[in-house]
């Protein structure tokens, strides 16, 4: 395969009885697994031996709910949640144990930015670190009203072309779909629709796969309206997954395991489509993708309380 064609060298709710009953695709999904554990060892078995972890978590406000989503009290909210849960389940397989974790869409980054957890993109050591620098920054935040993961997705992209030999998840988290004006034509996507459709396309050329998790938003419609719009230039990098759902609908002793099913189950695909993208590659023509802007270091308020809606 060329350089031209080489980025490094150039669902629904599920019922109880259903998840072992996806699509022939998702075939490594046998048995009725019990635990985290068993579903880490099952994307081992299928070649996931090790992945470096990134993360987005989305600051805008939510349209779905009164309370802020991102309120930190005694009890974890649902982004705290879905960290745990797949960290869990990623942590033996996460390399050197680091992962990169990005604030983006709050007052001061809007969506032009992504900001670091961390000075100079220091990533996080473990999945717990990642949870508590989240409460940290979560508690100063001014959240917003803009939504736009073409950011998000890039700077994902940069940290993996940066690493090309190595395969690389970007979990976002957000409450809701893409903005989308009212005045957008039927049928048609949003300027901010499009322009993500893109940004996740060009990221097939990459060792990178995407997971978006939709947590207290009640329009997956839209999400997976836009999941079908996506033109995989080398191989289905993306996957949404309704957190919220899964988590109302199945029953509490199996909640986290569909989830965490719902999540990867298109891993262990792209993991035969990034071997062969890594194998096709020339080392010597490997080339970091260059953005036209850098992140940011956390922000601070900009008025008004925390954690809050500008007004």
């Amino acid at each position: 395969m060329g350089n031209n064609m080489m980025g490094c060298g150039g669902s629904s709710s599920v019922s109880d009885h259903s998840i072992c009953k996806l699509d022939t695709k998702f075939s490594w999904i046998k048995k009725d697994y019990k635990t985290l554990d068993e579903v880490s060892e099952a994307l081992k078995a299928k070649g996931l031996k090790s992945v470096n972890p990134i993360i987005g978590f989305c600051f805008t406000q939510s349209m779905w709910t009164e309370k802020s989503l991102h309120y930190i009290g005694d009890d974890p909210n649902d982004y705290e949640k879905v960290v745990t849960i797949l960290g869990r389940t990623l942590a033996a397989i996460c390399g050197d144990n680091l992962i990169h974790c990005f604030g983006f869409g709050d007052a001061t980054t809007l969506d032009t930015h992504v900001f670091s957890f961390y000075e100079d993109k220091k990533p996080c050591h473990g999945f717990k670190e990642v949870v508590e620098r989240y409460r940290q920054i979560a508690c100063q935040m001014r959240l917003a009203d803009l939504k736009s993961f073409v950011r998000i997705v890039e700077m994902a992209t940069s940290i993996a072309s940066e690493k090309c030999d190595q395969h690389h998840i970007l979990v976002i988290i957000a409450d809701g779909p893409v903005t989308r004006s009212s005045d957008t034509e039927h049928g048609k996507l949003s300027d901010e629709e499009q322009e993500t459709v893109t940004a996740i396309s060009k990221a097939s050329k990459y060792p990178l796969s995407i997971i978006l998790v939709g947590v207290g938003e009640q329009n997956a419609i839209m999400m997976k309206r836009l999941e079908s719009k996506i033109p995989h230039c080398h191989f289905d990098n993306f996957q949404y997954v309704n957190y919220t759902d899964i988590m109302s609908r199945v029953p509490e002793s199996r909640r986290e395991v569909q989830f965490t099913l719902a999540a990867t189950k298109k891993l262990p695909n792209q993991v035969i489509a990034i071997e062969k993208l890594i194998a096709s590659t020339s080392s010597t023509n490997n080339q970091a993708m260059k953005m036209g802007w850098s992140s940011t270091v956390p922000p601070v308020p900009v008025s008004g309380l925390p954690n809050q809606p500008p007004v």
